[in-house]
């Protein structure tokens, strides 16, 4: 599987309280938002 870059911009409070939260679930915020992409993807070809 090739990867590729993902960038946009979020407000900095966001941004810390993502990084918090993600840390509490002992992932980084890379990986949870693979997570959260993948589950999209799952939800939309389910429905």
């Amino acid at each position: 599987m090739s990867e590729t870059t993902f960038t946009f911009r979020v407000d900095n409070a966001l941004k810390g309280q993502f990084t918090s939260a993600a840390k509490d679930r002992d992932r980084s915020g890379a990986q949870l938002l693979r997570d959260f992409m993948r589950d999209v993807v799952r939800q939309q070809h389910g429905a």
